[in-house]
């Protein structure tokens, strides 16, 4: 058989964008920053990062930020053009104690922690994190979850958050 191929132009970027203003994280993680071109499929950029306090953010060319100790710093992204958008970062210590499993960052200003009794707290407000390859942010605990506790401040759920084996709760 034969198949249609519809091409789509590519064109300049009018802008570069960071997915959040803000967002706090823990001090001795790390994440991979992507920007956004408008429109979306645009001629790709080479781009510059940079961190304003590279003791508390260290971010390199890739765009994958360390954070290293408690502080804030802003992460700003650089197209070759000229184009550009930041990204205020908190670091803070991880939660400690006996009784934690596991901990991390689910949202810019949402953070989640699991107990070795089984529940899992959100604690922060606003939006939680898409995931896109289909895992939640404590998908290697999701057996031990028994109880979820969230805030009243959250805004979103990231999609497949509570989902066990392929189904959604």
């Amino acid at each position: 058989g034969t198949a249609t191929i519809t091409l789509q132009p590519l064109f300049a970027a009018t802008s570069v964008a960071l997915p959040y203003d803000s967002m706090t994280a823990y001090a001795n993680t790390l994440c991979w920053l992507t920007p956004v071109y408008a429109p979306q499929i645009s001629i790709p950029e080479a781009l510059t990062w940079h961190s304003s306090n590279e003791d508390v953010v260290y971010v390199d060319q890739l765009g994958h930020a360390s954070f290293l100790e408690s502080g804030k710093a802003v992460i700003t992204v650089t197209t070759e053009t000229g184009k550009t958008d930041s990204v205020e970062v908190t670091v803070v210590q991880p939660p400690s104690g006996a009784d934690l499993v596991d901990w991390g960052i689910c949202g810019p200003d949402l953070r989640w922690q699991l107990s070795s009794n089984g529940t899992l707290t959100v604690s922060g407000s606003g939006e939680m994190y898409r995931l896109y390859d289909n895992n939640s942010h404590w998908d290697d605990h999701s057996s031990k979850i028994k109880n979820v506790i969230l805030p009243d401040g959250i805004t979103s759920i990231g999609a497949n958050a509570f989902a066990i084996s392929g189904a959604e709760i």
